[in-house]
């Protein structure tokens, strides 16, 4: 079945995709079969520009839109405990926010087209600066000779091997909710 056979009864329509380009494509893709006062959600996170200007398309129909990007990760999406960023007009958000409290726990009105994904990218800076700080800490901690561990899931991981190796990888986001005790060695 096509997408725009998808969204031909719909009453609100959600996308999340991997890039802004795929949003405005699809949404390029969908809006003129979507019915009049549909209501067009993208729990995607992309950039702004983009999100402006799948709003944009949204508007050419008379359509409403949010962009309501989510932070929380996969732990969060399996717990019913993400945060939805969301912008888009009042009247828009207001539609929305019963289908996004079904999504997480935290749905906050960041402001106009866009600024959901405006809070979501500071949100992403932040996490990742305040992610280097504190591993930057451990290495300092570690080069000057003291012994650290992390309790992880019940285990101990001497002189955090697991944060460098998830930093490696690209996972920063999966180990920031990790319980972080500092131990002395006292030998």
């Amino acid at each position: 079945e096509s997408a725009q056979a998808a969204v031909r009864d719909a009453d609100v329509v959600f996308t999340m995709l991997p890039a802004g380009q795929h949003v405005v494509s699809v949404w390029q893709d969908v809006v003129t079969s979507v019915p009049k006062g549909a209501l067009m959600i993208d729990c995607s996170t992309i950039d702004v520009g983009n999100a402006r200007a799948a709003h944009a398309l949204a508007a050419t129909r008379g359509l409403e839109a949010v962009d309501a990007p989510v932070s929380g990760g996969v732990v969060g999406a399996q717990a019913g405990t993400l945060t939805l960023m969301v912008g888009g007009s009042a009247a828009a958000f207001a539609r929305a926010k019963p289908f996004l409290e079904g999504v997480g726990r935290r749905v906050v009105h960041c402001g106009e087209a866009g600024m959901g994904q405006a809070a979501k990218i500071c949100n992403n800076m932040m996490a990742g600066i305040n992610m280097v700080a504190a591993s930057e800490g451990f290495a300092l901690a570690e080069r000057l000779g003291l012994r650290l561990a992390v309790n992880q899931n019940g285990r101990w991981a001497p002189h955090f091997a697991w944060m460098r190796a998830a930093i490696s990888a690209g996972l920063i986001g999966e180990v920031s909710s990790v319980d972080f005790t500092l131990h002395w060695d006292h030998h």
